[in-house]
């Protein structure tokens, strides 16, 4: 029995030694097997660097710069020692009227002189380590409200049942530009928050709202959804053409915000981007027979060049509907 033994592994030895290519490549599939598998993601050792920004018309400019060491993103932390600078644009864009330095405050950089309506502005960010990020936007004129009107009107509710509600019809025009970027929401006081011995409230806060609205220029924009925060849409700036835009009657505040190109295209492609991930982090077998799992995730509109985010400008006018009867005239 032993010297069979010791036949076999001879004649073994002998085949290993006459086929060596043979035998590595045994050798290296086995040990590819009975190790540990460990996953790498191409490109998952570079640097994500992410800017982002909203300005308002005047208000002092604050920029979040944050880094991430992988594409999944699981690791962000503030960017700092980093130069970051905005610059304010004549109109004709022939030079830099100002330039703004902004400093790092609670993890985020900020300058302490406000920002102004009807300019350019332009992102300059140099990262500690030679990065280099830029990306431009405009700060428009904000659009007054003309009025808003409160009246009755049809609804359809879901069964199919036509009745009637409160609208809020609110009226504006636009400016006379090819194009006109907003952004509408509704906001609401807390009343009952710090209320005195009377059961006023003696500090003014606020609450965002969620409406509801069907109205054409609303629709046009093929939302998601319409129940939301707040509604992006675009119109035409005829000449002396008043826009009329009718909700299903919201709260007390309402806020127009007149936004720039990089801000409207942002926030539709957020909300389309959301609405085709809702699916992905909650799925079951009845879900499969759902066609929104179809649904491609869109990328997220990005101006920052050398990197990601957005830098956006808004301006912003507020019309108060209801008042408390402490408030009145």
């Amino acid at each position: 029995m032993v010297n069979w033994m010791k036949k076999a592994f001879y004649i073994e030895w002998l085949w290993m030694k006459t086929h060596p290519t043979i035998t590595i490549a045994l050798v290296f599939i086995y040990y590819s097997c009975v190790s540990e598998f460990q996953p790498r993601f191409i490109g998952s050792d570079s640097d994500i660097l992410v800017a982002n920004s909203f300005i308002f018309a005047d208000s002092v400019p604050v920029v979040s710069l944050m880094r991430s060491k992988n594409k999944l993103g699981d690791d962000w932390h503030p960017e700092k020692n980093a130069s970051v600078k905005i610059e304010k644009i004549s109109p004709n864009n022939s030079s830099d009227l100002q330039t703004f330095d902004l400093l790092l405050v609670d993890s985020v950089y900020k300058s302490l002189i406000p920002l102004e309506a009807g300019f350019e502005y332009r992102l300059k960010v140099r990262s500690k380590d030679g990065i280099i990020l830029s990306a431009s936007t405009y700060i428009p004129f904000p659009v007054k409200v003309d009025s808003i009107v409160r009246s009755q009107g049809p609804v359809m509710s879901f069964d199919g049942h036509t009745g009637s509600t409160n609208l809020d019809r609110i009226f504006f025009h636009p400016k006379a530009e090819a194009v006109n970027y907003f952004e509408t929401k509704f906001y609401r006081r807390d009343v009952l928050s710090n209320p005195d011995e009377w059961g006023i409230a003696v500090e003014d806060n606020y609450s965002i709202y969620k409406s509801y609205n069907r109205d054409e220029i609303i629709l046009s924009e093929n939302l998601p959804d319409q129940f939301l925060f707040a509604f992006p849409f675009s119109v035409n700036g005829n000449a002396g053409s008043q826009i009329q835009l009718t909700f299903y009657r919201g709260s007390m505040v309402f806020i127009l915000e007149t936004t720039s190109a990089e801000y409207y295209h942002y926030k539709k492609s957020l909300y389309a981007h959301l609405d085709a991930i809702s699916y992905q982090a909650f799925t079951s077998t009845s879900d499969l027979y759902n066609p929104s799992i179809f649904k491609t995730p869109l990328p997220l509109f990005s101006n920052i060049e050398g990197g990601r985010g957005i830098f956006a400008g808004l301006s912003r006018d507020f019309y108060i509907i209801e008042r408390y009867w402490y408030e009145e005239d």
